[in-house]
């Protein structure tokens, strides 16, 4: 019987198993077989897949107590709190997901985003999630009008998120929950006029520009066709909304001013498909006139949280 059921045909494990774990069994099945001759294999397992660690970032408290991330707020990327009485946390390095370590996230509150990557307020919500440190799982979901996805997003539009099971749609509703649910690395300045300013920036770049070229997007990238007055209308309000979007531009060096905000990332995934449907549309370079915002694309393009959105695609 147990030549018949041995040696087991794939070992799965994470990499700590395989140096602990399977070496144990593979020492127990060396002895066995050198002592009893009717056991014809010395090996236990035939293939062995490795998986890799889950990880996250260790916290501790300054009387060295491990923390779990649900009991500190982060400032920053370098500085975090204790939320309880608000004493200094030291941040650690990230590490293999420990009990002992308190270094978990409990799956049930993970962030699950329905979508597809080829949609730019898709990834304008994956770049925020990766902005905030947010733990997140991508579900592939396209934009139909089936009831399960309709249930997620009532126009049946993407992106969506799931959290606790209950859903939310809208970009900018997304965000506005994210930016409450995680204040560190905030998306908007906490001085409310220059708060406002940032919104009136991100609804000028999404109502008068992004949507604007939308009317075009069936001709554009997936061969329909579109009537020439819309062609015409178009043109004629895409070159408007973008004089409004530069007068309220600062670039200095961001978006909104001199600091990271929800307004960069609606200039970038805002833009790069708007160019994509002039350029396809109307011949033409849609931020030839407008250096600086052509300039901000490309610092914008650098950050972090872009190429990896960029490289998952």
């Amino acid at each position: 019987k147990t030549n018949y059921w041995m040696p087991v045909d794939q070992y799965i494990g994470g990499v700590e198993h395989a140096i602990l774990h399977l070496l144990h069994s593979r020492f127990f099945m060396k002895c066995i077989n050198k002592i009893d001759n009717k056991i014809n294999y010395s090996e236990p397992f035939k293939n062995l897949f490795t998986q890799g660690m889950v990880c996250h970032e260790t916290y501790r408290d300054l009387n060295n107590n491990w923390l779990y991330p649900d009991e500190i707020e982060k400032i920053s990327s370098k500085k975090a709190i204790k939320k309880k009485d608000k004493s200094e946390v030291k941040i650690g390095p990230s590490e293999s997901m420990s009990k002992s370590k308190k270094n978990t996230i409990d799956p049930e509150t993970m962030i699950k985003l329905y979508g597809l990557k080829m949609s730019n307020y898709y990834s304008l919500t994956k770049a925020l999630l990766i902005e905030k440190g947010l733990e997140f799982e991508e579900v592939k979901a396209p934009p139909t009008q089936k009831p399960d996805n309709l249930a997620r997003s009532p126009m049946g539009k993407m992106p969506s998120i799931e959290v606790d099971g209950h859903f939310m749609s809208e970009s900018l509703a997304i965000a506005t929950y994210l930016d409450r649910v995680s204040p560190s690395n905030p998306m908007l300045p906490a001085d409310p006029f220059a708060a406002g300013k940032v919104m009136e920036l991100v609804c000028h770049i999404k109502l008068d520009t992004e949507l604007v070229a939308r009317r075009c997007i069936a001709e554009a990238f997936f061969g329909g066709s579109v009537s020439e007055e819309t062609k015409t209308s178009t043109e004629q309000d895409l070159a408007r909304g973008m004089q409004a979007v530069d007068q309220l531009m600062v670039c200095d060096p961001y978006a909104a001013g001199d600091s990271f905000t929800l307004a960069d990332l609606y200039t970038y995934y805002s833009f790069g498909f708007i160019s994509g449907t002039a350029a396809k549309m109307f011949n033409q370079d849609i931020l030839a006139d407008y250096p600086k915002i052509q300039a901000l694309m490309g610092m914008l393009a650098e950050r972090p949280a872009i190429q990896r959105v960029t490289a998952e695609q």
